[in-house]
Parts: C-alpha cells; structure tokens; sequence
C-alpha cells in the first residue's frame, strides 16, 4: 500500500484497504511493518428465532436487544413487570438474554425457542439456542393473616366474601354470610303465542317467577330483540324486531331473578298477502310487487332464498321485511301460449309459501316485431334499421336491441 495521506486520513485508508486484502506491508521510518490477516470473521447471522409461550408465537431477529426482547415479553405476551439481563463475554459472538419475573408472583412457564430458521454460514437449522429455568418462583408471604387459613366446611353453602384493598372482610357479630341457590325463585319460560299489531308481531310469553315491571326484562328471540311492553308474575308481551321467518330460540332474562329457564321455540311465520301486477309478458320482464311478512331485509339474506314464478326463479331487484319487488322469468317454451298461469311461490329459511293467486303469462302484453326496414345492410354497419311492431311502450331495466 503507498499512499501520500496522513493522520485521520492515513487510518480511513489502511481500514479500506484491509477490508479487501489480507496482507499489508507499512514503511514505517526505515523499516516496514506487516500485517497478516490469518482468519476472516464469520458473517453475521440472517432469518429469524421465534418465541412461544402459551400458544402465542412471536418472531426475533438473532441479535435483539435486550429492551427490544423485554418490548416483546411486555406488549406481546402481557408479562408487565419482567426484568431482562445483557450479558457478554468479551466477545461479540458469546453473549445471553437472562429474564426475571421480578414483579409477577408465583412459578411461571418456560419460553419455548425455535432457531431452526435462523441462517449461519449459508445454512438453516445449524444454531443452538435455548431457555432454561435457573430458578423458580414464588410468593413468600410474611405473617399470613388469620383469613390465610380460613377454610369452608364440607358441604356448607357458599359464602359471601368481601376484599377491601387486599384485605379479607370479617362476618362480625354472629352476621350469616352463607348464600344459597332456590330453584323455586328462577324465572321459567313455558310457551309462547304471537299476534299482529299495526304492523308488527307481538309476543305472549308465558311462564313463572316472573316480575310485574316491564323494565325488568330482557328478551332475545333468535339473536332479536323483542322489547317488552306489558308484564305479569305468569307472562310478559314484546314487540319483536323485524326479521325473516324461521324457527328462533327464546332466551329471556329478569334482571332481578336471573336467565329464566325452559326451551321454547317460537316459529316467524312467511306469509303472501298479494302480488301486482297479475299478468304480464310471456317473455318475462315484468316487475312484481309481492307484499307480505318474513321477507329478507337484505339482497345478501336472499342468497339461499327463493322468489319463484311457474317454478322459475324471479331476479330479486328490492327487498324489506313486508316487501319484495322482482323481475319474472320468460314462460316455459314448452306450454308457451297465448295465456297461461302460474303459481307464485316464496321460501325463506325453509318455508315454502304461494300466493293465494296465479300469475298470468299473457301474449297480448308480450312485444312482437312485425316489420325490419331495411332486412339487408353492408357488412361495415353504420343503417339505419327501423323496428316495427306492438308493445315496445313498456319499461325494463331488461330492454335490449
């Protein structure tokens, strides 16, 4: 190496200069100096080690640091209060993390280490790490309280206790503080019965143990709410919130007496009051309003769901609870006439109901073409063609040419 730098700049050049040789001779007044480079050091380790404590796996790099791993123990595991420990020794390829539950009482779970994923000298699965309990903890409590050995006796009921900053609550002055559980004081369902009420489905639940205050209850009936508006000791009447039909479980709680107990199963009954228009195009097309109850309020409800005319299913286009509007299908070519009927069926959840009419496929309501002008035309397109025929006045999201 012959270079004219010296001082700071002299040594920046001698480093680069042994990053890429391995031998180096320096004149150094007379003489020279040589350095030899016997052994390169080894490249640093690539991948990842991972830890695993009850169920829970989280991904290290293999030269964390110590805060870093204590960030993991800390915001990943939830282990608040852990002390970690950097040790080395004179190294920088011989050192250890060491951890203290210096804060968090009892004998804890050892972490599980995996490094077969950590990369050295080219090579997976060629690292040896792991984690050992070098000691294990405990609580040591000193001059245990009276209430520290304070046992129930067999077959006594439980009993009431009460913790006052860490600090057991004494039954003074010959004060009962057993509690015991009375099945003849846990509400029951045992049936139910539903009406229509402007609109909307009421429920007559029957039972015992229950209280005269409306407020007091809490119903669901298939994962809806049914807000209760009347109340007695035998029965309490809910409004039900809107929904499609299908059996629903009835779960009810009296927040002063607890879940009631009981299985009763209330069945949301599909019904078809009417339909319009009656008839319409043997082509399909026409638009139908169905009016009724237990419908889907959504289009993704209706994805198992079925509106079906002449055994065909009906395009879906609008839906609510009481409504629904679809697009009929074309007639089947195989009894295509000039009139021809068709039952109108919906299922929903299972229930199959049909309208208390049939729908009218009419060939008088169906377009027809009579007349193309002209019937012939270049191959390049760009005429005019004139349409000539009857029932072109009627509107569908379908209409095409």
């Amino acid at each position: 190496m012959t270079t004219a730098a010296t001082g700071a700049d002299l040594m920046q050049e001698q480093i680069a200069f042994l990053k890429s040789n391995d031998k180096a001779t320096f004149s150094v007044g007379g003489g020279k100096v040589i350095v030899e480079r016997l052994s390169k050091e080894s490249p640093k380790m690539e991948g990842t080690f991972s830890l695993t404590l009850e169920g829970k796996t989280v991904t290290a790099e293999p030269y964390i640091e110590w805060y870093n791993l204590q960030d993991i123990f800390e915001n990943e595991f939830g282990l608040m209060g852990v002390e970690m420990g950097d040790h080395h020794w004179d190294t920088c390829y011989k050192f250890s993390r060491s951890w203290t539950y210096a804060y968090i009482g009892g004998d804890q779970p050892e972490i599980e280490l995996d490094y077969s994923n950590v990369i050295n000298y080219g090579e997976a699965d060629s690292v040896r790490g792991d984690a050992w309990t070098s000691r294990d903890g405990g609580v040591k409590i000193i001059q245990p309280g009276g209430d520290f050995f304070r046992q129930p006796a067999e077959g006594s009921d439980p009993q009431v206790t009460v913790w006052v900053n860490g600090f057991l609550c004494l039954c003074a002055g010959g004060a009962d503080c057993s509690f015991s559980y009375d099945s003849s004081l846990t509400p029951t369902i045992l049936g139910v019965t539903d009406t229509l009420v402007d609109g909307s489905i009421e429920l007559t639940i029957t039972g015992t143990g229950f209280t005269t205050d409306a407020s007091d209850f809490t119903i669901d009936v298939g994962g809806r709410n049914c807000e209760a508006t009347v109340a007695t000791s035998s029965s309490v009447t809910c409004t039900l919130e809107n929904g499609p039909a299908g059996d629903f479980d009835i779960t009810l709680w009296v927040q002063s007496r607890g879940q009631a107990s009981g299985s009763v199963t209330f069945t949301l009954s599909l019904t078809v009051d009417s339909f319009s228009p009656s008839s319409g195009s043997v082509g399909g097309g026409t638009t139908l309003t169905i009016l009724g109850t237990g419908f889907p309020n959504t289009m993704d409800e209706w994805e198992s769901n079925e509106v079906a005319v002449g055994g065909s299913s009906c395009t879906i286009t609008e839906t609510s609870y009481t409504e629904v509007k679809c697009v009929t299908p074309k007639e089947s070519t195989s009894r295509r006439r000039k009139r021809a009927l068709a039952d109108l069926t919906v299922t929903v959840n299972g229930q199959t109901v049909s309208a208390s009419g049939q729908y009218n496929y009419d060939a008088s309501s169906t377009p027809t073409i009579t007349t193309l002008d002209p019937v012939t035309a270049t191959p390049m397109g760009g005429d005019t063609l004139t349409i000539i025929g009857t029932t072109f006045g009627y509107e569908s999201p379908f209409n095409t040419v």
